[in-house]
């Protein structure tokens, strides 16, 4: 029998075992871990507001890089009175008082309503009261139109009724007290949003036909609404009138109406305005004839204005969608040059199939970065549809990459808000 092998074979080692450093999960997480803690702290001692986002725990980072970019904008406040409902998605109160309280004018007028409104919704009307007092802006009747909406959304109709008495602006008192009388239609509310409309001034015949309009909506008696018809009526400028009436027509779709809308679009002579007027017929009337002449109108504004319609088609293939035309709504879309992205993350959202998300995103990632427009706002809307972290990272690495002022500042809002909207990150 053959003697056993004996000896130090540890000289071998080096080849089998070669000495490169083998990537460690363990030590890569603690590494992205101790970055974020890093950024964290960075958050809390430069926009202490911040610090208790739920989003703070996974992407402090990009938390930190977007307030940095919005603090060095000419239009800070303006984003800042945005951020205050990033704070709110997840009721973080204090710190959206915090930073309301730093705004100022229209931008602080802008944040106390948003504030009032999720006090209210989560029954605090006596911490939201003098929150409400506070409220000083030049267009105050309109701030003060807004507060009757949260007030009644909530039920607190006395408090909605003060506030009402506070609005100066016939105009504005009349849509409120219709707010009002949505809520509580009582003889004496129908009564009173009709003495407003009434007291509306004789020179303001838009305002007083679009509030008759809101009125015949909400009570759409047969006197409302011929009282409307005869309003929209008296308007000499077309293409006004024709924008009631096809908020009418949408609402009450007689042959009449429709036939009273058509009338009117054909009086228009702006062709890029007839278009749109012609595809909101469309929306309401989806015939073969309807759609037909809505891409005529769309050909004709490239042919006399030399403008691009991707828009135009794009409003259109969206109709179709909504009407379950999607053959023809294909068709449409394949004549559009640019954002065809938009029309196709719609088809995902509305039909959320494996097929049309995936369909949006191979859309979305055959554009390279320079269409920058289309492709970086497209990428967020599909980290909406479709929150995974490929679409995540992506959507960050291109808002980071942005470069247009108020673009940038305005898609980092966009996306942390989703992210901290989002339940799927870690808490």
């Amino acid at each position: 029998m053959a003697s056993p092998v004996r000896g130090d074979f540890s000289f071998e080692l080096p080849l089998l075992a070669p000495k490169f450093d083998l990537p460690d999960s363990t030590s890569k997480s603690e590494e992205i871990a101790h970055d974020n803690d890093r950024y964290r702290q960075l958050v809390s001692r430069k926009f202490p507001f911040a610090k208790n986002l739920k989003i703070i725990t996974s992407e402090a980072k990009f938390l930190y890089e977007g307030l940095k970019v919005i603090h060095k904008s000419f239009e800070e406040e303006r984003f800042l009175r945005k951020f205050v409902k990033v704070l709110l998605i997840n009721k973080n109160i204090e710190d959206a008082k915090a930073l309301t309280d730093q705004l100022y004018s229209q931008h602080q007028v802008y944040a106390q309503i948003q504030l009032v409104k999720v006090l209210i919704s989560n029954g605090h009307i006596e911490d939201a009261k003098p929150i409400i007092a506070q409220i000083s802006d030049d267009d105050q009747d309109y701030a003060l139109f807004k507060l009757v909406k949260v007030l009644l959304s909530n039920k607190h109709i006395e408090d909605a009724k003060s506030i009402i008495a506070k609005i100066t602006d016939n105009a504005i008192k009349a849509m409120a007290q219709i707010k009002l009388l949505k809520a509580l239609p009582t003889e004496e509310n129908i009564e009173q949003a009709n003495a407003f409309i009434n007291q509306i001034p004789s020179d303001k015949k838009l305002e007083k036909a679009a509030v008759s309009f809101k009125l015949a909506k909400v009570l759409p008696t047969t006197k409302n609404i011929k009282k409307t018809k005869k309003l929209i009526a008296l308007l000499s400028d077309v293409e006004y009138k024709a924008t009631l009436q096809v908020k009418l027509t949408k609402n009450f779709p007689t042959a009449k109406n429709i036939e009273n809308l058509k009338s009117t679009i054909a009086d228009v002579s702006d062709i890029e305005y007839k278009a749109r007027l012609q595809i909101a017929l469309t929306k309401i009337s989806p015939t073969d004839e309807n759609i037909e002449k809505a891409e005529e109108l769309i050909d004709q504004i490239e042919e006399s204005k030399g403008l691009d319609t991707a828009k135009a088609l794009g409003d259109l293939a969206i109709v179709l969608i909504t009407k379950k035309k999607i053959e023809k709504a294909e068709v449409i879309i394949s004549k559009m040059k640019f954002y065809k992205t938009f029309v196709k993350l719609k088809l995902a959202k509305i039909y959320p199939t494996t097929e049309n998300i995936e369909n949006a995103k191979k859309l979305i990632n055959q554009l390279d970065d320079c269409w920058d427009l289309e492709k970086f706002p497209a990428q967020l809307g599909l980290v909406k549809i479709s929150p995974t972290h490929e679409n995540i990272e992506e959507a960050k690495r291109l808002v980071s990459k942005a470069e247009f002022d108020c673009f940038q500042e305005t898609l980092y809002l966009k996306l942390l808000k989703i992210l901290e909207n989002n339940t799927l990150l870690p808490t």
